[in-house]
């Protein structure tokens, strides 16, 4: 195992007598006591060394500012690879920007354990539980650095109407790939290759509800729940293209912090909407007040396009008058007067009343353009995949689970400018 920060920190400080006993044990009181009055030796000893440097010290221009606050943290601690380690671990309540927990003071910020950590989610099947391990970001980097390494694809099946219960593959390209496994290491994974590259993202989250299939621990608390989605989320923001989008699926459970989690990564003004998806049937027993009938869905951009803030705007082809005049529509939702059957009795009224209202029209003149609708943030159309919505789900869904096709096209349109309706 390579050497942690602390035993490389602690080397360097060996080679001064100052900071060393008689039998040559390193003196850390003495030490922090020099990393408080900003020591120039000290700090000399811990510029020299790269690790140190890029540890211990933020380049700000062509200087360099010591941040003693991890220095100490990390003198203080010997066992740095004491796994599940995190310095709010035992410390919940105020602090200060350093993440010292204080008493009195007008700028605080609430902080929750594990916030500087990368949560591994080791899980590899719904019926387990396991105690999670929390690698610290500051004394196990290179166990972070080993865990996001890009991993090899294995046991590769490729499926066609030949195949369908898939072929083994030993070379295959990166279209239409389906990865199982850890998601953290699948987006460490793709990253090299896709990182600035995707268009848009859908994520269906955890909801954290003490029934779901996630059961990381026995209490799958808030603050675990909340270092999990942190690590992956980063990992998001990094794959989306400079246009891409991100939507994320979750409920009330755990919406609210969410959204203060994702202002953060995304920054607060990428918000395009929070859509309220209601799949017209709760999900559970009743078990007091309203039974629950919609989820969230936080919609990001990654730099707030302009056209953006323009209004959306529906494909036309989810409009009542697209199923209506579908038979007579060009591609660009159009009916063009002489290209299209006379004998249908809905287009005789509707011409008849255009002819009344603009007089006769010549032979190419378009004479009805679908220019789509305003879609608001509360969804409607799009029903759940759910066992209770048996009168209105998909005839050959047979299976489990929620989240239909349509969600994601309906996602999918708003990420694709060309797709938008003509006007």
């Amino acid at each position: 195992m390579n050497s942690n920060i602390y035993q490389i920190t602690e080397q360097i400080l060996l080679k001064e007598k100052e900071f060393c006993s008689q039998d040559n044990k390193l003196l850390k009181n003495k030490v922090m006591e020099a990393a408080q009055k900003g020591d120039e030796r000290l700090i000399s000893l811990l510029l020299e060394n790269k690790e140190t440097c890029q540890k211990f010290f933020k380049k700000v221009g062509n200087a360099f500012i010591f941040i003693k606050e991890d220095f100490c943290l990390v003198l203080q601690n010997t066992n740095a690879f004491s796994y599940g380690y995190t310095r709010y671990k035992q410390m919940i309540g105020f602090a200060d920007a350093n993440g010292n927990l204080i008493k009195n003071q007008k700028d605080v910020e609430l902080v929750f354990p594990y916030k500087d950590a990368v949560l591994a989610g080791g899980q590899t099947k719904d019926d387990q539980k396991r105690k999670e391990v929390f690698y610290n970001e500051l004394l196990q980097d290179k166990e972070i650095t080993n865990l996001l390494a890009p991993k090899v694809l294995c046991n590769a099946l490729a499926f066609d109407k030949e195949n369908p219960e898939g072929k083994s593959v030993t070379e295959f390209n990166n279209e239409n790939l389906i990865i199982r496994g850890n998601n953290l290491l699948a987006l460490s994974s793709i990253k090299e290759r896709y990182a600035g590259q995707v268009k848009c993202i859908y994520i269906d989250v955890p909801f954290n509800t003490g029934n779901d299939s996630f059961k990381y621990n026995d209490n799958f608390n808030h603050s675990t729940w909340m270092t999990f989605m942190k690590n992956r989320l980063e990992l998001a923001k990094d794959l989306l293209s400079d246009d891409g989008n991100i939507f994320i699926n979750v409920d009330y459970n755990e919406a609210a912090y969410l959204k203060v989690l994702c202002d953060e990564i995304f920054g607060r003004e990428n918000l395009i909407n929070e859509i309220i998806w209601r799949y017209r049937t709760y999900i559970g027993q009743v078990k007091k007040f309203f039974p629950r009938k919609h989820d969230n869905i936080f919609w990001y951009n990654k730099k707030n396009l302009e056209y953006f803030n323009q209004g959306n705007v529906g494909n036309f082809e989810d409009t009542p008058d697209f199923k209506r005049w579908k038979n007579f529509l060009t591609e660009d939702g159009c009916i063009v007067y002489g290209k299209h059957p006379t004998t249908d009795s809905r287009f005789t009224a509707y011409l008849n009343k255009y002819i009344k209202q603009y007089g006769e029209p010549k032979e190419g003149e378009i004479i009805y353009k679908n220019s789509g609708y305003v879609i608001d943030d509360v969804w409607e159309d799009i029903i759940a995949l759910d066992a209770k919505n048996k009168t209105e789900r998909i005839e050959e869904f047979s299976g489990s689970g929620q989240k239909p096709e349509a969600l994601h096209r309906k996602n999918f349109i708003f990420c694709n400018p060309t797709r938008r309706p003509c006007s």
